[in-house]
C-alpha cells in the first residue's frame, strides 16, 4: 500500500472523531494530529504498530478490558506512558520521527481500512496456500457460473417479453450448455 496523504488521514480523523465516542485523553492527542500537519506527516496508519520503532495502539473495542485503552511501544517493547507523555513524545519529536498509529476495533471500519499503510516492521507473513488459493477459485468459478446463468435468465425472459423467438431460441440453446 502506498503513503496516505494527509489530507486523507485528516478527513479520516475528522469523520472518525465526529462518530465515534474516543475517551478524552485520546481525542486531545488525535486532534492534536489534526492540528499539526508536520506530525501527521509522519503517522502512518498501520497493523501490528507494537512491531515498530514508536508504535502507540489505540484501543476501541467495546469489551477492553483485555486491553488498555492506549499503549506505547519502542522497538518492539511496551514502555509504560501515559497519555500525556505519549501527546509529549508526538509534540517533541513528531516532527523528524517517524511514528507508526494502530487503531483497534470489534470491526475494523472500511474507512480505517482505506488508509492502513503497509508496516514495513511487522512480523505477520502471509504465507500462500494452494489449498486455500483452490477454494478460492472454486468459489469465484461458481460465482461466475451462477452470476451468467442469472444473467441469461433474465435475456430469455426479456426475450418471451418481446416475443423474440429467433432470440429465445438462440439463448434457451446456451442453458442447456
Amino acid at each position: 500500500m502506498e503513503q496516505m496523504t494527509v489530507t486523507e488521514k485528516k478527513t479520516f480523523l475528522n469523520k472518525f472523531l465526529e462518530k465515534k465516542q474516543v475517551k478524552k485523553d485520546i481525542e486531545l492527542i488525535l486532534q492534536f494530529l489534526l492540528a499539526v500537519d508536520d506530525v501527521l506527516t509522519n503517522i502512518s496508519f498501520v497493523e501490528d504498530a507494537k512491531s515498530t520503532p514508536n508504535g502507540i495502539v489505540f484501543n476501541f473495542r467495546k469489551d477492553n478490558n483485555s486491553h488498555p485503552p492506549f499503549s506505547y511501544y519502542e522497538n518492539n517493547k511496551r514502555v509504560d506512558l501515559s497519555s500525556e507523555s505519549i501527546y509529549h513524545k508526538l509534540r517533541l519529536h513528531g516532527k523528524e520521527t517517524k511514528f507508526y498509529l494502530e487503531l483497534i476495533f470489534d470491526v475494523m471500519p472500511i474507512e480505517y481500512a482505506l488508509i492502513l499503510d503497509t508496516n514495513p516492521f511487522s512480523t505477520t507473513t502471509i504465507e500462500s496456500n494452494e489449498e486455500v488459493q483452490a477454494e478460492i477459485d472454486a468459489f469465484l468459478s461458481s460465482l461466475v457460473a451462477q452470476t451468467s446463468h442469472k444473467l441469461l435468465i433474465c435475456q430469455i425472459d426479456k426475450a418471451l417479453d418481446e416475443r423474440n423467438e429467433q432470440l429465445f431460441l438462440l439463448l434457451t440453446s446456451q442453458l442447456k450448455n
